[in-house]
């Protein structure tokens, strides 16, 4: 159940001693935000493919693909809309009343002018695709930014408390009403419009949420607060939010600018849920480990062996849940997409195992905006996502290309953006992440073998099994079923001194034990 803070909490200042190295309770805080927004993620897993089960057979794989030929610049200019003046929020050690009054009206702003600038788009994307029904599309998702705007200052107060399980939780109800919503608008005929219902309903009700859990309520700015070393801060980190959302969103734009419009729809419609098949464990796993990364790297910034222990732990929770995944999803991508959504969807089965790749290294990209940031290098952030926008709209638009030769777009795309950010952007950008931070990349591999070295065993099993499965004449749900249940014994056999390991974290969490 969700309790909202009471009101004698300081307003926004971190608790006593967080200026000081972090110490054990710092550690209790990471450790228990992370593990109880973890088990709202697994939940809301499990509630998600359920809900786009039905989604996959309520809609048809083109009413995606027209959705996601508008919703990548609604993303592309919803991600600069708060100016990073959030994430400065959580990362600054102290702030006042009256600086988190003005940075909350200038978010609003910033909301304000991104929903008018969405809007105009609208006429342009409805003329270059001689689409009118883009138009009102458009339209009614410019206001999500606003929306968005308006909850950021509430959720960046709730992390600076660590108070990541009842913020996970609150995603979790607003992530089932909004799939509900989709599930029901679809069922009465309403086509696209359901997707844009299931965003309105998620962000309205998260935003609902946020303001309960946060006591805390905007007051007129003050004139004279010292918010300028923000304003710089959130500068650099608005342009790397800019350039990941073009890397993350550059196939899918690219994808749906040099097609045409029947060929974009159909593409893009597979495409677009191949992509977010692949992006769902990677988001289940990093979004509790950054939300309690960033403000518990920041804290620890002073202490090097604090920090030490803390990114290590994290990295290692990544590599635990990530590793057999991605493996996992490779084997069993094309039973997957057709037991999701039936036949109609076999196509992106495909596209699902090379995107699988991505999932090795994207948890552990997003981790690294954490690193930066808790160090106060959010120009070094920027210039990695500058690097990642190049190289990921250089391996889209090569993989294209491919694509016109082998005669599969959306496929040769799939190479060319697994290509590009998972073999030649990650480790490069790892290793400059954490030399930044001061932690040798010996640490971080070390670290991470025995959750590789189990993964890649797992997979050789389910591989095997797979090959006899084939001739075993067995329904394919229950060869899939076997597979997915032979592939966690194995890992669990293989990863059993990670799986102990992990063990111990909750085993700690629940005697309150100080060590990492």
């Amino acid at each position: 159940m969700l309790l909202p803070m009471s009101q004698t909490n300081p307003p926004v200042d971190r608790p006593a001693g967080a200026s000081q190295p972090a110490d054990a309770a710092l550690k209790r805080l990471a450790r228990g935000g992370t593990f109880a927004a973890t088990a709202a993620g697994w939940i809301g897993q499990v509630a998600h493919v359920a809900l786009y089960a039905l989604l996959y057979r309520l809609l048809v794989p083109e009413v995606f693909g027209q959705f996601w030929m508008v919703l990548p610049w609604v993303l592309l200019l919803r991600a600069v809309s708060t100016g990073g003046l959030n994430i400065g929020a959580v990362q600054r050690a102290q702030l006042s009343d009256g600086q988190t009054s003005t940075l909350f009206w200038l978010m609003v702003l910033g909301g304000v002018i991104t929903t008018v600038v969405t809007a105009a788009l609208g006429p342009l994307l409805a003329w270059s695709k001689s689409q009118p029904e883009l138009l009102g599309l458009t339209l009614a998702l410019s206001g999500t930014a606003l929306l968005s705007a308006a909850a950021a200052a509430h959720q960046a107060l709730v992390e600076r408390r660590m108070r990541l399980g009842a913020l996970a939780v609150a995603r979790l109800v607003c992530q089932i009403a909004g799939g509900a919503a989709a599930v029901t608008l679809a069922w009465l005929g309403c086509g696209v419009w359901s997707l844009v219902g299931q965003t309105y309903v998620e962000l309205g009700l998260l935003a609902a949420l946020s303001w309960w859990l946060e006591p805390w309520r905007p007051r007129v700015p003050w004139r004279g607060e010292p918010v300028g070393d923000l304003l710089r801060f959130g500068g650099y980190y608005t342009i790397a939010m800019l350039l990941f959302s073009i890397a993350q969103l550059s196939d899918k734009l690219l994808l749906s600018l040099l097609l045409d419009v029947r060929a974009a729809e159909s593409a893009l419609g597979y495409y677009s849920q191949a992509f977010a098949w692949m992006m769902k464990p990677v988001l289940l796993v990093t979004t509790p480990l950054t939300a309690a990364a960033l403000p518990a790297l920041s804290r620890a910034a002073g202490s090097t062996p604090v920090y030490r222990d803390l990114l290590l732990a994290f990295n290692r929770l990544i590599a635990i849940f990530l590793f057999p995944s991605g493996v996992g999803l490779a084997i069993v991508a094309p039973e997957t997409m057709v037991i999701l959504g039936g036949a109609n969807w076999e196509p992106a089965g495909v596209l699902l195992r090379v995107l699988a790749v991505v999932i090795l290294a994207q948890g552990f990209i997003n981790l690294v905006g954490s690193i930066l940031v808790s160090v106060g290098r959010a120009d070094r952030l920027c210039l990695g996502a500058l690097v990642l926008a190049v190289v990921a709209a250089l391996g889209s638009f090569i993989g294209l290309s491919l694509g016109q030769v082998i005669e599969n777009p959306s496929l040769g795309l799939a190479i060319g953006y697994a290509t590009a950010v998972a073999g030649v952007f990650f480790l490069p950008y790892l290793a400059f992440a954490l030399r930044t931070a001061g932690i040798p990349s010996r640490d971080w591999f070390a670290t991470l073998r025995p959750a590789a070295t189990s993964s890649a065993a797992m997979g050789i099993i389910v591989i095997a099994a797979r090959w006899a499965l084939t001739h075993a004449a067995l329904p394919p749900a229950a060869a899939f079923a076997i597979e997915i249940a032979l592939g966690v014994v194995a890992y669990a056999l293989f990863a059993r001194g990670e799986i102990m390991w992990l063990r111990g974290q909750l085993g700690q969490l629940r005697r309150g034990s100080p060590e990492v």
